[in-house]
Formats: structure tokens, sequence, C-alpha cells
């Protein structure tokens, strides 16, 4: 799933290309405008405790419920968007990817990066009518609790946190955390380390960093962090790098604490 920039975006626009903009920002930051065309939907908020059985089911049955609202169909283009390219943007298109979605692309830079290129914003246009976007789930975008409990010790897998650094040494404390620390065997990488100025940094710097990481393309890769929303940015990082085996871990360290088998 590529990273798209403003140029890509406006020509396809322009030249009357099917394109839905999915605008993830709050609603009083879209009440100010938007891209032309655009909607909102929150697909961030919608997190879980659990990632399989009855949680999974029903925010599946969330984010339908809000992408059909906001009239999106199966066809065409779909652009998320923030602000910058933050992982708002990151979540939903990782969540449209999973749930089936055939061509969703992030756009770079997001609102900042659209008006700098002279670009104008617009007041949201109403829902013409309800979409009929149909899931048809592609499972192996995540991965389950379960299934990373049996292959910690998999030399073919590399487990990828992605939260603070103090997170990851298990040395700051919240409240909704009881446990804290980082999954066995798990590398630190920090979400913001990929992006620089509201943009995803230079293919080629990306890649330096990664290897100094001791993070390679040839391994199955999962990402995590504490609710899923910034392994989902680190998610479509490495996807456009042209990483192809990367996983979310969706429930994240708010699923694994919980846990006293884990």
């Amino acid at each position: 799933m590529p990273i798209i920039d403003v140029e890509t975006l406006r020509t396809r626009m322009e030249q009357g290309g099917e394109v839905a903009l999915l605008d993830t920002r709050s609603l009083a930051d879209v009440a100010r405008g938007v891209i032309p065309e655009a909607q909102p939907v929150d697909l961030y908020s919608n997190m879980l405790a659990r990632g399989d059985g009855a949680e999974l089911t029903a925010y599946v049955e969330r984010a339908i419920e809000a992408i059909r609202n906001a009239g999106f169909t199966n066809d065409g283009w779909i652009v998320t968007y923030c602000a910058s390219s933050d992982m708002h943007a990151a979540r939903s298109a990782l969540t449209l990817e999973w749930l089936g979605h055939a061509r969703v692309y992030m756009l770079d830079g997001g609102v900042e990066a659209w008006e700098a290129a002279g670009q104008v914003l617009v007041p949201r246009a109403p829902v013409a009518a309800t979409g009929t976007f149909v899931a048809d789930r592609k499972d192996e975008v995540l991965i389950t609790a379960d299934e990373l409990t049996c292959r910690l010790n998999d030399a073919r897998l590399v487990v990828i946190d992605v939260r603070g650094y103090a997170e990851f040494l298990g040395t700051e404390e919240s409240e909704c955390d009881p446990r804290v620390g980082r999954m066995p065997g798990a590398l630190w990488l920090y979400w913001r380390e990929l992006c620089s100025n509201g943009k995803f940094i230079d293919s080629e710097e990306a890649r330096a960093l990664l290897r100094d990481r001791a993070i390679e393309a040839e391994k199955e890769l999962v990402v995590y962090c504490h609710r899923g929303a910034r392994a989902a940015h680190s998610w479509v990082a490495l996807r456009s790098l042209g990483f192809t085996r990367v996983r979310n871990y969706l429930g994240s360290w708010h699923e694994w604490y919980r846990r006293d088998d884990l």
C-alpha cells in the first residue's frame, strides 16, 4: 500500500479518476475545510482490548458502519489523510486494506502538504448516499497474540516495538498499564524516526535506519505499540519501502499486558 504525494493525488483528481478521500482529523478541523470531496471518518478511536473473538467481530462491524456512513464503496482509490503524515491516517489506511479495499493510499504530509502546494480546502459536502462498501478481510495483514506466542522463538520473525523508549524499557508507568515492559525479543524502533517535518523520511535514509536496527526485508516483520495506531504508521512506512511481509499486532500492549499467560 503506497504513500502518495500531493501532485499524484491532484493529477488523479483533475483527470477524473475515481478517488474517495477520507479525512481523519477532528470534526473541529474538518469544519474549517477539507480537501475537495473528502468525508470525515473516525477509525482511530475504534480500539480493541483483545484482538480475536467477539471483540474483533464487533470492531469490524463498527469500522464497516463508519465507512459506509461516509458514502464509501469498494471502487476506485481511497486516500486517507490527516493534518500531516500521522498515525490517524495510517490506522485508517491499515483498516481499509485489512478489510479488503483494493486500492488504499495515504497522503504524505496531509493537509499541511496540500496547502503548501497551493491547493485549497473547501467546506465539507453532505454525504450523497450510504456507501456500499463490502468487507473481504485479509487477515494476513494482522497477527494475533496467540500466533505471536507460538512464534516468539521463530528466527524468521522480527517483532518491532515502536513505542517510546521508556515504554520499551518498562520504566514508564501509567494507570492503564498495570504491567510494564515489552514483548520478549522485541527490537526497538521509535515510530517518529520514520518521519520528519510532517512527512515520511527519504527512502534511503529510512533503509539505512532499518539496517542499523537489524530490521531485514527478508524477515517477516510484526509491529506493535500500545493500541495499534503508532504501529499502523510504521506498518505504512515499511510497506512503502517495499517490505511486503509486514503485519500489525492490533491488540498491541493494551492486550498483551492484560493476559496473565503472556
